[in-house]
């Protein structure tokens, strides 16, 4: 779990190189203590930073394993799901990539069930299926919305927004005009990294969009919160509430 963790650190702040490789570095080492337990966590992560690397050849190995693993725990959710994922990724099947849903709802572990839902989404647009990879992504925000994941959530949204969702649409008088609550999930998210110190660019790099994204949502965040600046705003976020 620590390698995962690492790796998962490593990406959000851009070094997918440096993701991958602690990864990888964490899967040789359980290869070679024919050790299946994380692979529940590595397996998905590394198969999606394989592909991304252009290493197709790692990515089918890892699901192989996946497989192979799925086929000694045939009543696990987990491990079903991970393995599904994994090969629908290695092989770029929504079909496949969509059999990872369904036990990763029923396990109940949410990054199971997130990262399941923007995988099967990913493979789902790569197929031309939009309608369905939204719906598949609206259930992923839903869930890191849940447990407060701003930047995760504001990743998803993102996502959503590319293809035409537009979610503030929906429901505008229930939210108020000033305040905490009166942000979007991006406005709390761009918020919450801007209090942790990071610039606009990193911020940007962080929720995969563009600098001028990130000084649009301040604009509006300074406005709503009536702060005027970055101090005033990492105070304002500290005093925040938390999410429901």
């Amino acid at each position: 779990m620590v390698g995962y963790a690492a790796s998962v650190i490593a990406e959000a702040a851009g070094d997918t190189a440096a993701a991958f490789g602690i990864l990888l570095r964490f899967w040789q080492l359980d290869a070679e203590r024919d050790s299946r337990y994380y692979h529940r966590w590595l397996a998905p992560a590394l198969t999606r930073l394989a592909i991304a690397a252009d290493r197709r050849d790692l990515a089918r190995q890892v699901a192989a394993a996946g497989e192979a693993a799925a086929a000694l725990a045939p009543g696990v959710p987990t491990v079903l799901s991970m393995a599904a994922r994994c090969r629908g990724l290695a092989e770029g099947n929504p079909d496949i990539a969509l059999e990872a849903v369904g036990p990763a709802r029923r396990a109940g572990r949410l990054l199971d069930h997130a990262g399941s839902c923007e995988d099967a989404a990913a493979a789902l647009l790569g197929a031309g299926r939009a309608e369905r990879a939204k719906e598949l992504l609206a259930e992923a925000l839903k869930a890191y919305e849940a447990v407060g994941a701003h930047a995760w959530a504001a990743r998803v949204a993102v996502d959503l927004r590319r293809l035409g969702v537009r979610r503030g649409a929906r429901g505008p008088r229930n939210r108020p005009a000033q305040g905490w609550e009166a942000l979007t999930v991006t406005e709390r998210a761009v918020s919450q990294l801007v209090a942790e110190g990071l610039t606009n660019r990193d911020v940007a790099r962080r929720l995969h969009i563009s600098p001028h994204t990130v000084n649009t949502h301040l604009r509006h965040v300074f406005d709503k919160l009536a702060v005027s600046n970055r101090t005033a705003l990492a105070a304002a976020v500290a005093q925040a509430p938390p999410s429901p």
